[in-house]
């Protein structure tokens, strides 16, 4: 197959950006968006993410049970104007010695990333979790991505409560 500068285009979105400066000066630079391209299916603005589809393969395409998959969604709280996010599990996945978090990876909207690494616990923890603070308020869809030593990795994402939006309190 040929690949003109029009069809690469056309298959790569973000690569008219690229191949804008490669146009000579009297040659146009026509935007082109794949098909099947919307502004909300950018990687960070999943409207309608299915979390349990998403996740239902794990290593070597091993198809994950429900339950394995419900006790892996992080539950997520996002606090003090989207500056604080606190991320926890369900009380029946373990984090020990043999069975733990770990990693844990937050990325919201404009691309504000936050990342802990844990170290293999040597003491079992009843409850896990773990606060990330930032410095600028998170945005949009937070991407949230953690990993199980034995199961491997789960992503989830999460809408940013609109902070910046007044209520009636806060006149």
């Amino acid at each position: 197959m040929k690949i003109t500068r029009r069809s690469f285009v056309a298959l790569a979105p973000s690569a008219v950006l690229l191949l804008s400066g490669c146009a000579s000066d009297d040659e146009e630079v026509v935007e082109e968006k794949h098909p099947e391209y919307t502004e909300n299916n950018n990687f960070y603005t999943r409207d309608k993410f299915n979390y349990e589809k998403s996740n239902e393969n794990g290593f070597e395409g091993i198809t994950r049970k429900e339950d394995e998959i419900l006790k892996h969604r992080p539950e997520v709280v996002i606090s003090e104007k989207g500056k604080k996010v606190e991320i926890s599990f369900a009380e029946e996945h373990p984090h020990n010695s043999k069975h733990y978090w770990a990693w844990i990876e937050l990325r919201d909207y404009n691309g504000t990333t936050m990342y802990k690494d844990f170290e293999k616990p040597t003491e079992a923890v009843e409850k896990f979790s773990h606060t990330f603070e930032s410095e600028e308020a998170l945005e949009g869809s937070l991407r949230v991505r953690v990993f199980c030593n034995v199961h491997g990795e789960f992503m989830d994402y999460v809408k940013v409560p609109d902070f910046k939006r007044k209520t009636i309190l806060d006149r």
